[in-house]
């Protein structure tokens, strides 16, 4: 606990940090509104409001870092935390925070108040809707791998989630990987009833989510040594440097 009020008072050190808390706090609001406005003929895959809140975390993940160059920070023992857990366990409680509001608005207004007065428009809602929970949990698991490894291997990390978005954008558009999780879906309810079913999908995308955490911070140890990505961070580097 002592460690994390450390870093949290180190945030505001950070580059540009009153720019990143506007856009931490715009984004959860955008994100917020387009998943309440989430068309229901396109609810399979990565919607633009899970899109947004996931994207939160990298941005925490960049704002702690920056000090971590700064001439102040290059003889202090603390620099080694903030080159390896300090943001990601940041970057991990902000994503877990986002993720769970966009649990909450997904089935409480999506599945609770919208989704009663379409269901006979839209029969396999329900099911997409609930399954897209674990779909955004891979976005997050994902960028929680890519932040780490941008910040030191800029084009792997741009490789890797060249991958990832190309990969999403054909999943969320196939009609018959659609029908496979729907079908999925149906048979995990068929084994193990409804509310054991939603737990299952929802405790898998939180322990999916900690996995992306741990992997991160295991890659930060290894390479803990490596230098910063220059390209990565030409701008960060050169005005943090400077202070």
């Amino acid at each position: 606990m002592k460690s994390l009020i450390k870093y949290i008072k180190i945030i505001r050190y950070g580059l540009q940090f009153r720019t990143m808390m506007i856009l931490t706090l715009l984004f959860i609001g955008m994100g917020v509104m387009f998943e309440m406005t989430l068309n229901f003929d396109n609810m399979f895959g990565m919607s633009l409001g899970g899109l947004y809140l996931g994207l939160v975390g990298a941005y925490s993940y960049q704002l702690i870092t920056t000090p971590a160059v700064a001439k102040l920070v290059n003889s202090s023992p603390i620099k080694k935390d903030l080159l390896t857990k300090a943001p990601v366990l940041i970057s991990l409680i902000i994503s877990l925070f986002s993720f769970t509001i966009f649990i909450l608005v997904r089935l409480f207004y999506n599945i609770g108040v919208r989704l009663p007065a379409e269901a006979a428009a839209h029969p396999g809602a329900e099911a997409m809707l609930h399954m897209s929970i674990l779909y955004c949990s891979v976005l997050i698991f994902v960028l929680m791998i890519y932040s780490p490894i941008n910040f030191k291997f800029y084009w792997v990390g741009i490789a890797l989630l060249a991958v990832f978005v190309v990969a999403m954008l054909y999943f969320g558009n196939s009609i018959s990987v659609t029908g496979f999780m729907i079908e999925q879906y149906n048979d995990l309810i068929a084994a193990f009833g409804y509310k054991t079913t939603l737990t299952l999908l929802i405790a898998s995308s939180y322990a999916l989510i900690f996995l992306g955490a741990f992997i991160g911070y295991l890659f930060n140890c290894l390479t803990v040594k490596h230098e910063i990505s220059e390209f990565s961070y030409r701008y960060s580097l050169k005005q943090a440097a400077a202070k």
